[in-house]
């Protein structure tokens, strides 16, 4: 319905197969036998995109996750950096808001993913580099609503500090 949303967030393993499609792996996949225990990233954005939200948000810290997003389907984000001071940052940006239907209902579908066709870095810490710059980003937040566009520049400027030798996808 209007205004829905759908956030998916995978932090797992990859790998490609050798049509050089990606999958997504769970505990029980086997490298030569993936079919039966794993699944095809390509059909799993447009499962998610099939469903009709408003908003679809796609988060897959994974090897290979760019293999889900078709690149001659994918453009760069074109939507305008919102500045910081802007209303919707505010408290008094809620139901009542006049801008609050129109960006609420802002069809958008977003998908990122922590490389293209490359193994992913695991990380030193406790989690990958991608997972890192994420956390942060929301831990470190003091605004009532997040945008798409802060936190994609925020992994585009820090991911290689983190230790990443996979760069991430957008779509």
């Amino acid at each position: 319905e209007e205004g829905s949303q759908i956030l998916f967030m995978a932090a797992s393993h990859g790998l490609k197969d050798n049509f050089g499609l990606g999958y997504l792996c769970f505990t029980d996949t086997q490298n030569d036998d993936n079919m039966a225990t794993s699944f095809e990233l390509q059909t799993l954005k447009r499962v998610l995109s099939s469903f009709g939200a408003t908003n679809t948000f796609m988060i897959m810290d994974i090897c290979h996750s760019g293999l889900a997003f078709e690149e001659n389907n994918c453009t760069s984000l074109t939507t305008p950096e919102i500045p910081l001071k802007s209303p919707i940052f505010t408290k008094s940006f809620d139901q009542y808001s006049p801008a609050y239907k129109n960006f609420l209902n802002q069809e958008s579908n977003l998908y990122f993913g922590s490389s293209k066709d490359q193994e992913a870095t695991d990380g030193e810490g406790s989690n990958s580099p991608f997972a890192t710059i994420i956390i942060s980003f929301l831990q470190n937040n003091a605004l009532p609503v997040i945008d798409s566009y802060h936190l994609q520049k925020s992994i585009e400027t820090k991911i290689m500090d983190e230790g990443a030798i996979s760069f991430p996808t957008f779509c």
